[in-house]
């Protein structure tokens, strides 16, 4: 009987981890020390998620009515 390649089971192996893992953009982790590091992450996601929330909306602003019956001019 013969034996199958001794590589044979590290390209099995490869190609079944190879499907494991995220797709797209990585995110960075927030940092673990220093303030001032942490409030610049802090900064910077309020800032991605604020603009994702106006790409998600279209660039509107919503604004009050002028007047606070809504009565047409």
């Amino acid at each position: 009987m013969t034996r199958p390649p001794r590589w044979l089971p590290l390209v099995l192996a490869s190609l079944a981890v190879s499907g494991c893992g995220k797709v797209g953009a990585l995110e960075q982790p927030a940092p673990l020390y220093g303030e001032k590091a942490k409030a610049e992450y802090r900064a910077r996601k309020a800032a991605e998620a604020a603009a994702a929330q106006e790409k998600r909306d279209g660039g509107a602003i919503e604004s009050a009515p002028a007047d606070p019956n809504n009565h047409p001019p």
